[in-house]
C-alpha cells in the first residue's frame, strides 16, 4: 500500500470538512481507498465515470468544485494542462429552432484556457439547469456528443438545483445514451449545522451568545426557510446572520440573547419575513443569485 502524501491528506480533509455533502464524502472516501491500495506509481488506469451533481441553489458548487479539483490533482485521478484546472459553464437553453450557439461558445471557452498547449486537460463543470425539460432536444444530445469526444481529455461534471426524482430520471436517461456516469445528491446541512456556524461565525465574534430556546427557535425557523423557493443556500443564511447582528447592535441590545429577545428580532427584520412569506412560491422574490452557485 502506497505512503499517503501530504497534499492528499489536506484535501481530502478539505473535503471531510464541508458542511453536508455526505454522499459526496462517501464517494471521496471510496476513491481515496482505491487508490491507496493501487499497486502503481500513478493512478491514470483509473477511468472515472462523468459526475452529474444535484444541489440546492446557493448550496456551494463553486467550493465543491474547487475542493474537488485539487482532490483529483493529488490523488493524480485526472491530468491538468492549460491555464486553468477547471472550468465553470452554463449551457444556456436554446430551442431547436434556433441557431445553437452555445456549443461554439464552450468550444471557445475550453480553447482559450489551453495556453500555448495543443489540447486542454482538466475539469469542466456545466450548469445544466436551462435544459431539465428538454432533454430529449436535438441540441442537448448534440452537447452530450461533444462531451463524449473530449472525454479523453475532460473530466465533466454536469449539475442542477432541481432534487425531483421525475427530473431526474429523466436526465440520467439521456446521459446514459452517451456516457459512463455517476449521479451524487448533496444534502444541505441541518439545521443545527446552520445555527452553529451562524453562532461561531457571527455572532460569537461579537460577543452575541444565543441561550438554549433561542437557539432551538432559530433552527425551528430555519427549517421553514430552506423550504422557500427563494432560500440562496450559504447566501441566504449569511444575510440572515448579518441581519440578526444589525437588529442586534442597533438596539444595543444585551449579550445573551433571550428567545424572546430573538423572537423580537426576526419579527421587526424585514429581510427574514420577507423569506418566510414568500414560501411555497415559485419566483425568487427580492434575491441576486450569484451566477457561479
Amino acid at each position: 500500500m502506497k505512503k499517503i502524501k501530504k497534499q492528499e491528506e489536506i484535501c481530502y480533509e478539505a473535503i471531510m470538512n464541508l458542511l453536508g455533502a455526505d454522499i459526496f464524502k462517501e464517494k471521496m472516501t471510496d476513491l481515496r481507498s482505491l487508490t491507496l491500495t493501487k499497486d502503481l506509481e500513478n493512478n491514470k488506469s483509473i477511468e472515472l465515470p462523468v459526475y452529474f451533481w444535484v444541489l440546492k441553489r446557493g448550496g456551494g458548487i463553486s467550493t465543491y468544485v474547487k475542493d474537488f479539483t485539487e482532490y483529483m490533482s493529488a490523488l493524480g485521478l485526472v491530468d491538468f494542462i492549460g491555464t486553468k484546472k477547471y472550468i465553470m459553464f452554463r449551457l444556456e437553453y436554446t430551442s431547436d429552432e434556433a441557431k445553437f450557439y452555445e456549443l461554439e461558445r464552450l468550444k471557445n471557452v475550453i480553447d482559450n484556457v489551453k495556453g500555448m498547449n495543443r489540447n486542454f486537460k482538466g475539469i469542466l463543470c456545466v450548469d445544466i439547469n436551462g435544459w431539465i425539460d428538454f432533454t430529449n432536444s436535438k441540441y442537448f444530445k448534440d452537447f452530450l456528443s461533444f462531451i463524449r469526444q473530449k472525454r479523453t481529455n475532460i473530466l465533466p461534471i454536469f449539475y442542477i438545483h432541481k432534487d425531483n426524482d421525475i427530473i431526474i430520471n429523466k436526465i440520467e436517461s439521456s446521459l446514459s445514451a452517451y456516457l459512463r456516469f455517476d449521479t451524487i445528491r448533496f444534502n444541505f446541512p441541518e439545521t443545527s449545522t446552520l445555527v452553529d456556524l451562524v453562532q461561531r461565525k457571527y455572532l460569537q465574534p461579537e460577543g452575541f451568545k444565543l441561550s438554549e430556546q433561542a437557539t432551538l427557535f432559530f433552527s425551528d425557523m430555519l427549517k421553514n426557510i430552506i423550504e422557500n423557493e427563494a432560500f440562496n443556500g450559504f447566501s441566504t443564511i449569511e444575510h440572515i446572520a448579518k441581519d440578526i447582528l444589525f437588529f442586534l447592535h442597533k438596539n444595543q441590545l444585551p449579550k445573551d440573547i433571550s428567545k424572546n429577545c430573538f423572537e423580537q428580532c426576526v419579527k421587526l427584520s424585514n429581510y427574514i419575513n420577507l423569506l418566510k412569506s414568500t414560501n411555497d412560491t415559485k419566483k425568487y422574490i427580492g434575491f441576486i443569485t450569484n451566477n457561479k452557485e
